[in-house]
C-alpha cells in the first residue's frame, strides 16, 4: 500500500538522521489551514472540515510526535484526526486535497488515519503517537499510554505525519520531542535526542563507534541534559486497592472463571476471574461463563472499574450458544444484534446503568426459568424469562460507564455467624427487605407451641388495613381469597385485612378471634412480576395487567404474548414502555387471532 516510487530508502527515516531536524509542519496543508511563522502551530481559520496538514519530514520508527489542542471549540462535532502518509506532501498539492483524512484521505493507498476519540479533545490535552516496526502505531494522552491506536502500517517506505484538524479542534501545536521525553523521564539509548543543541561533539558519522564508546557517549548526553534539568525521577502510581466484599462477605463462594473465549475489547486476568475493557473504547466487551447456569445457581460479581465519560451500562444475558463455538468477529458492538443470531440469545442492556464502585451484582435462574437481579445484597427485579430445558451460558458486555468487573463466583451457603439472643427462649427473629429469617431454638430445649390467644392490635378499619398492605394509588391487581375456615365466611365487605410481612414477622395477627387452619406456604417476592397469588385456578392466558380479558396480543420485538391488545395498546402508547415481563422496550403490539 506504499509508494512504491519513492527514491528514499530506510536508512533515511529509520536512523538518527531525520530526528536532528525539528518536527514542524510542512508547507502543504489544505486551504483552511493557517500555520505559525515558526511552523509549529497549524490552526483552521474557518468551517470545520478541509484542516488537513502534514509533518515536514519523514517520522522515524519509534519516534514519538506529540500534539497539544491549543484551541478548541464546541460548536461541532468530532476532533482531531491523525496518522501516517507514505506520499511525500511536496508532491502533493494542496488545493486537491478532501475535505477530510477519515475517510477520503485514509481509504487512498498509502494512507492511514484514524479519528481520536472526542473525549480526549480537551484544552491543553497532549497526545503523542509513534510507529513500532511490526507497522501498529501506539498512542497515548497526557504520558500515558493508551494501547494501539491502528494497525498495517507499511515500515518498509518513508512515513510522513497526518494531522487533520477537524470539527471542534481548532489549533493544533507540534511540541518538542525532546523536552517532553525530559519531562515524562523516558530517557533510552533508542531515542537520544538531536546533538545539534548540546555542547558535546558528535561522533562522525561515516566513522561507527564501538559499541562500548557508544553507550558511554549516551551516559555522557543524558548526565549533561540532567544537569541542565533537574528533574525528580517519576515515582510509580500505587495501584488503589480493590474494595473489599461487604454484601457476600459471610457467603461461601465456588469458582467460575469466565470463558476463554472473549469480545475483542476486553482483557482478562490470568485466573479469568477479571474482565477489563480499555480506556478508549466502550462496547465489545463481552465475557461468558466457562460452563452452563443450572436452576438455582447464583451467580456474583463485583464492579471494580467506572469511567463516567461514557453513557449506558453493563449487560447481561443468556445463551444456549457454547462460548467455545464463537469467535471474537461474531460478536457485534451492540448486544441487541445478538437477538438476530439462530441460536437462543436473551440480553438485558444497561442492566446498572449507574453503577458505583463496589456495587455486587447477583443473578440467579429459578426452577420456573425466571432471572432474579440483586443488587448489593437486595433483590431488584426479574429481569426475564428463559428456557431452563436448554444448557444455558450467562454473559456479560463489560459497556459504558462500566469498565471493570470481577467474578465472585457461584454463591454456596451462609457461613454462620453468631446471633445475639432476644429472648430467655433463645430464639430470635429479624426482618430485612429480602423477606424474613428466623433462628431456630437451641439443642436440648423444649419446643416452642404458638399462644392459643394471640395478643390482637387495636381494631382497624377495612380501609386503613387495605392501605397499609397494598402500596398508595396502586389497586391489588386479584382480591386475596379469606382463609378457609369450618365456620361461617366473613363478608368481604367487613373482612379484616391480611396480615402484613411486617405483621407477620412481629407474631401479630390481624385475626378474628376464633382458630383458624394454618395458611398454605407460598413463595414471597417484592418484584412487581409476581404480585398475583399463584392459586390453581391461575390461567396463563389471562392477561396480566388487566386479568379478565384473554391474552390476544404479541409484543415486539421480545415477543412475549402476556396482555390482551387493549391493555397492551395502553402501554404502549406510555412513553418508555416495557414489557412486563423481560422489561425490554416494546417496539409494536401485534394482535394475534387463534384458530
Amino acid at each position: 500500500m506504499g509508494n512504491s516510487g519513492s527514491s528514499r530508502g530506510p536508512s533515511e527515516f529509520s536512523g538518527h538522521g531525520p530526528r536532528n531536524a525539528p518536527l514542524l509542519y510542512h508547507t502543504t496543508h489544505s486551504e483552511n489551514c493557517i500555520l505559525s511563522p515558526d511552523k509549529r502551530i497549524a490552526r483552521r481559520a474557518e468551517s470545520y472540515c478541509k484542516g488537513i496538514c502534514f509533518t515536514n519530514r519523514p517520522i522515524a520508527i519509534g519516534e514519538r510526535v506529540y500534539l497539544k489542542f491549543s484551541e478548541v471549540s464546541t460548536s461541532w462535532s468530532g476532533v482531531l484526526r491523525f496518522g501516517l502518509t507514505s506520499r511525500d506532501p511536496s508532491t502533493i498539492n494542496g488545493t486537491t486535497l478532501p475535505r477530510y483524512a477519515c475517510p477520503d484521505l485514509s481509504n487512498k493507498p498509502g494512507n492511514w488515519a484514524k479519528a481520536l476519540s472526542e473525549r480526549y479533545g480537551e484544552p491543553n490535552n497532549i497526545v503523542y503517537f509513534y510507529v513500532t516496526r511490526s507497522g501498529d502505531v501506539m498512542f497515548g494522552i497526557n504520558g500515558e499510554e493508551k494501547g494501539v491506536f491502528f494497525s498495517g502500517v507499511s515500515t518498509t517506505v518513508p512515513l510522513w505525519g497526518i494531522i487533520d484538524i477537524y470539527g471542534n479542534t481548532i489549533a493544533v501545536e507540534i511540541l518538542d520531542c525532546r523536552q517532553m521525553m525530559q519531562t515524562e523521564g523516558r530517557y533510552s539509548s533508542d531515542l537520544v535526542p538531536p546533538f545539534n543543541n548540546l555542547n558535546v561533539t558528535p561522533p562522525a558519522q561515516h566513522s561507527p563507534q564501538p559499541i562500548h564508546a557508544q553507550q558511554n557517549h549516551n551516559q555522557l548526553v543524558l548526565r549533561q541534559q540532567q544537569q541542565q534539568h533537574v528533574l525528580p525521577p517519576p515515582q510509580p502510581a500505587r495501584p488503589a486497592a480493590p474494595p473489599p466484599v461487604r454484601f457476600h462477605r459471610d457467603v461461601r463462594f465456588t469458582p467460575l472463571p469466565f470463558h476463554t473465549m472473549s469480545g475483542k475489547n476486553v482483557c482478562l486476568s490470568s485466573d479469568r476471574s477479571l474482565a477489563f475493557r480499555p480506556s478508549d473504547e466502550y462496547c465489545n466487551a463481552y465475557v461468558f461463563t466457562s460452563k452452563p447456569l443450572r436452576c438455582g445457581e447464583k451467580i456474583v460479581i463485583q464492579i471494580l472499574g467506572i469511567d463516567r465519560t461514557y453513557v449506558g451500562g453493563l449487560a447481561f444475558g443468556l445463551t444456549a450458544c457454547d462460548p467455545s463455538a464463537l469467535t471474537p468477529s461474531e460478536l457485534p458492538d451492540d448486544s441487541d444484534l445478538l437477538l438476530d443470531r439462530p441460536e437462543y440469545w436473551v440480553v438485558n442492556k444497561d442492566v446498572c446503568s449507574l453503577a458505583e464502585l463496589g456495587d455486587e451484582l447477583s443473578f440467579t435462574m429459578s426452577s420456573e426459568g425466571e432471572v432474579y437481579y440483586g443488587r448489593n445484597g437486595r433483590h431488584i427485579a426479574v429481569l426475564m424469562h428463559v428456557d431452563k430445558t436448554l444448557p444455558l451460558w450467562a454473559f456479560f458486555d463489560v459497556y459504558g460507564n462500566t469498565q471493570k468487573i470481577k467474578m465472585l463466583g457461584l454463591a454456596g451457603p451462609t457461613i454462620p455467624r453468631p446471633v445475639r439472643s432476644e429472648s430467655a427462649g433463645g430464639s430470635s427473629r429479624s426482618s430485612s427487605s429480602s423477606g424474613l429469617t428466623v433462628a431456630l431454638p437451641r439443642e436440648n430445649s423444649a419446643p416452642m407451641l404458638p399462644p392459643r390467644n394471640p395478643i390482637l392490635p387495636p381494631q382497624r378499619s377495612t380501609s386503613a388495613s387495605a392501605e397499609m398492605s397494598t402500596p398508595p394509588h396502586v389497586e391489588p391487581r386479584r382480591p386475596i381469597r379469606p382463609p378457609l375456615s369450618p365456620e361461617p365466611l366473613i363478608p368481604l365487605s367487613v373482612a379484616p385485612a391480611p396480615p402484613t410481612p411486617q405483621q407477620v414477622a412481629d407474631g401479630v395477627m390481624d385475626m378474628p378471634s376464633h382458630n383458624p387452619p394454618p395458611l398454605p406456604e407460598r413463595s414471597m417476592s417484592t418484584d412487581s412480576s409476581r404480585d398475583r397469588t399463584e392459586d390453581d385456578d391461575y390461567n396463563p392466558n389471562e392477561c396480566t395487567v388487566c386479568y379478565e380479558n384473554p391474552v390476544d396480543s404479541v409484543l415486539y420485538k421480545c415477543g412475549h404474548m402476556c396482555m390482551c391488545y387493549n391493555c397492551a395498546y395502553d402501554v404502549v402508547n406510555q412513553q418508555g414502555s416495557l414489557c412486563p415481563i423481560c422489561r425490554q422496550p416494546i417496539v409494536d403490539v401485534v394482535k394475534i387471532y387463534r384458530s
